[in-house]
């Protein structure tokens, strides 16, 4: 059975295509981030969703270069209430970017080169957040707070 959803002639025909394939669960489609709500509840949980691109894997040694967060809004029921906003940035290392990291994020030299992340706009906008999340905290984590101590004590 063919799962080209290239193929499907229609958004229907795709979704009914994309069930069929047996390593996807599809749980509910993803709108735009311009059309999802804003937070009109009092009381939400925020999160802020953090993403970095580094010079390579030693905190110590390497730096981001692009870095990227979402602030979402839960509700009392644990559902996103909101996404309150969203914010990236590049980030030049002061070195040249090694060429496999080049290969694996596609961030080159020229496309940092001048570019320096607001320490403080990431420091204000990260401490709205009650807690901090990311795909590998444990990777992403050193390295803002290396770039940004004042978040050190987020959840």
């Amino acid at each position: 059975m063919s799962t080209d959803i290239c193929a499907a002639s229609d958004e229907a025909d795709a979704l009914a295509r994309l069930r069929e394939v047996p390593e996807l669960r599809i749980l509910k489609r993803v709108q735009p981030l311009a059309s999802w709500p804003r937070s009109t509840q009092q009381k939400v949980t925020r999160i802020a969703v953090i993403d970095t691109e580094t010079t390579g894997l030693d905190r110590d040694e390497d730096q981001i270069i692009d870095f990227a967060a979402a602030m979402i809004a839960i509700d009392e029921q644990g559902r996103i209430a909101a996404v309150e906003g969203w914010g990236a940035g590049l980030n030049h290392p002061g070195k040249p970017i090694p060429p496999e990291i080049t290969q694996l994020t596609g961030i080159r030299d020229e496309d940092v080169a001048g570019q320096k992340i607001n320490v403080d706009r990431l420091a204000w906008f990260v401490g709205q957040a009650h807690y901090c999340l990311s795909h590998n905290a444990a990777f992403d984590r050193p390295f803002v707070e290396a770039l940004c101590p004042d978040i050190a004590d987020m959840t």
